[in-house]
């Protein structure tokens, strides 16, 4: 039989420590590097860009087409570093309510 107060306890855990994970996710910094540092993106945990970083010698350049395919792999790179870790703080702060599933990704719920 179902303990549905025992269930409700969960949810509400659940629900804190997801919120929990959103706050750090605003406050976590991630960079993603390319070109040997020619470009570097920092995005936060919740994936909105902060800012962008350019070498001088990539600005000196003429050519658009490098820097610009220089700044959409940085801003990927960072964008895929972030949604690891937002991951694995998801992960890191839910286990102990939400024991781990196959094919259970909770990190759509942020």
């Amino acid at each position: 039989m179902f303990d549905f107060l025992k269930i409700g306890e969960k949810v509400q855990a659940l629900k804190a420590r997801l919120e929990e994970v959103q706050v750090e996710l605003k406050r976590m910094r991630v960079e993603g590097e390319v070109g040997g540092g020619a470009v570097k993106a920092v995005v936060s945990g919740d994936r909105q860009l902060i800012a962008l970083e350019f070498d001088e010698a990539l600005l000196a350049t003429e050519d658009d087409k490098t820097r610009y395919d220089l700044v959409i792999a940085a801003v990927n790179t960072a964008m895929r570093q972030a949604e690891l870790r937002a991951k694995e703080a998801m992960k890191a702060r839910t286990s102990d309510i939400v024991p781990s599933v196959a094919g259970m990704d909770l990190s759509n719920l942020l």
